[in-house]
């Protein structure tokens, strides 16, 4: 998934030599792709993870150099100050306007896909996934993927999703005979 992710930032690059024509179908070989893809994220603990990912697919692509770029510092992260993100959120949006920003952004959680989804500064990732012989929608879970789509495209995938609660009624599972002592 994660190549998915880098390729799909890569066709509004004006950095990246040849990714340019990406023409949404997965390239045949590793000597078709070559440039620079910028990721940027607003932290440290996703660099990390982004940097063994980038790390890999450098190796397969050794002509694709994959600059991270972290929006705040991790003493930022960890002050109580919520301007670094703010400041962080802000830059981002005058770069991406200005046709400077990165290629991919890892965590949009900051920027809204609907706000600058007419821009044509995002890219549809349905496009992709549906060209690329190795993504299986039915491994997806739909909901969470439609809970992100804005007018039917997706535009920002998620790495990961948590469920914040559980309701249930009480009385119907204990009809269904689960066994509530599980629970903590």
């Amino acid at each position: 998934m994660a190549i998915l992710i880098f390729l799909s930032g890569c066709q509004s690059s004006q950095r990246a030599d040849n990714f340019s024509n990406f023409s949404k179908e997965v390239p045949a070989s590793s000597k078709e792709l070559k440039g620079t893809l910028r990721i940027s994220t607003y932290h440290i603990y996703e660099t990390v993870g982004i940097a063994a990912i980038a790390k890999d697919f450098m190796r397969i692509h050794p002509d694709v150099t994959i600059e991270i770029e972290e929006g705040i510092s991790e003493s930022e992260l960890n002050s109580s100050d919520s301007t670094s993100l703010q400041r962080y959120a802000q830059e981002l949006a005058v770069e991406l306007m200005s046709g400077e920003g990165p290629d991919i952004i890892a965590d949009m959680g900051l920027l809204s896909p609907r706000k600058f989804s007419d821009s044509g500064l995002f890219e549809n990732l349905y496009d992709y996934m549906k060209h690329d012989p190795e993504i299986h929608m039915e491994d997806f879970y739909q909901n969470v993927l439609e809970a992100l789509e804005y007018d039917g495209k997706l535009y920002n995938m998620p790495a990961t999703f948590t469920i914040n609660a559980v309701f249930f009624n009480r009385s119907i599972i204990e009809q269904l005979g689960i066994d509530l002592t599980i629970f903590p």
